[in-house]
């Protein structure tokens, strides 16, 4: 039986540590390390391409997903569940747009507003 020499035992714990600052600097760079969010909703006229888990952006970073999608029977809007970082406020008077790229996927778009107050945690934002 070979025994392993301390060169490979070096390379190996050495590939192991650069996968493990890849994956550190990878949650880092995208905005998803942060593991505490809050919920709220965003009322919509239209939901198109949006689905459960798709991503919530403002200017383009991803700042949370969406948690389910209800239409409203009454007014056919729909009412989207979003989780969002805990450390983004949304400002009141912000606006929302679905949209996708070429080769990307919908996402739901905030475009922050000027306003003071934010979105409590539980609150609705409604698109204007």
């Amino acid at each position: 039986m070979q025994r392993i020499g301390l060169f490979e035992t070096l390379l190996s714990a050495a590939v192991i540590a650069l996968g493990v600052g890849f994956l550190v600097f990878l949650l880092w760079q995208t905005g998803t390390g942060s593991l505490n969010s809050y919920e709220m909703a965003a009322r919509l006229k239209n939901a198109d391409g949006l689905k459960p888990g798709t991503d919530v952006r403002i200017g383009g970073v991803k700042v949370g997903t969406v948690e389910s999608l209800r239409l409203d029977q009454q007014t056919y809007a729909v009412e989207a569940r979003l989780a969002i970082r805990e450390d983004i406020k949304v400002p009141v008077d912000s606006s929302l747009a679905v949209g996708s790229g070429m080769l990307s996927s919908a996402a739901l778009t905030i475009m922050p507003g000027r306003a003071k107050t934010v979105v409590q945690p539980g609150g609705i934002l409604i698109a204007r």
